[in-house]
């Protein structure tokens, strides 16, 4: 059987892995296994990205939402809301869960994704919208705010990741929050600086370290897989590389 081409995307999808910006130290020692090598990229590919579009990393709990058109059906889409790998799991927030439910209304689906009707020809055939549930009692979210929340990361229509000006509109139109951009056009160096600066969050309602930052090509290029050329820095891989630095000496 021929290999399915990776830029036809099985639905609902699974969001591809984002890799670190330098390799993690693999030896199995509790005081090395996982510290970054800094200056020492994890992909080739990204010394070949001049700029790079900078959003905060939520941490929270991956969540994904699948809103299935389908074809010549006048009635609203389907819509799952699931995990990272599952759909319609019962291991999402239910507070979370409510709270995205009522952001997926008939009126907010046309208003975001057709001209005016379900009807084929004036809607997407697939849509994945990928976000993060934070705050309340998701992974200590309290940090963050004290209820939960979903907060829109990146979307795909049908086989096209979409730029980060399409998914705030699509996420506005929803009544979501989208990731704040911290800088359109930031160099490797300066991200590095930035995360070491040890910044609060953006989107925390209290004062918080954010997580770190997630780092996409400016313009959005893809990989040979077919997913977005990008990667993750956090602050704690800076506060821990200083901690195994300090016991080394």
């Amino acid at each position: 059987m021929a290999e399915i081409h990776p830029l036809i995307y099985k639905f609902p999808m699974r969001y591809p892995k984002i890799n670190t910006l330098f390799m993690r130290d693999k030896f199995i020692t509790v005081k090395r296994k996982g510290i970054i090598h800094e200056g020492i990229l994890s992909e080739e590919a990204f010394k070949t990205i001049k700029f790079w579009n900078v959003s905060e990393k939520i941490h929270g709990e991956n969540t994904r939402i699948y809103i299935d058109f389908i074809p010549g059906n006048l009635e609203p889409p389907h819509v799952w809301i699931g995990s990272r790998n599952d759909t319609d799991t019962p291991n999402i927030n239910e507070d979370l869960l409510a709270d995205i439910k009522t952001h997926l209304t008939e009126d907010a689906l046309l208003r975001a994704f057709t001209n005016g009707s379900f009807s084929t020809g004036n809607c997407p055939r697939h849509v994945m919208i990928f976000g993060e549930g934070f705050g309340g009692d998701i992974h200590h979210g309290h940090n963050y705010r004290d209820s939960p929340e979903f907060i829109v990361f990146d979307i795909v229509i049908d086989n096209w990741f979409l730029e980060y000006n399409s998914v705030a509109d699509i996420s506005r139109k929803l009544n979501l929050q989208s990731v704040p951009i911290i800088n359109k056009n930031m160099n490797t160096d300066d991200i590095v600086d930035y995360v070491k600066s040890q910044p609060d969050s953006i989107v925390a309602n209290k004062s918080h370290v954010m997580e770190g930052v997630v780092a996409t090509s400016s313009p959005l290029l893809l990989t040979r897989k077919g997913y977005p050329v990008r990667f993750k820095l956090k602050t704690k891989d800076f506060r821990d590389l200083d901690s195994v630095t300090e016991t080394d000496h």
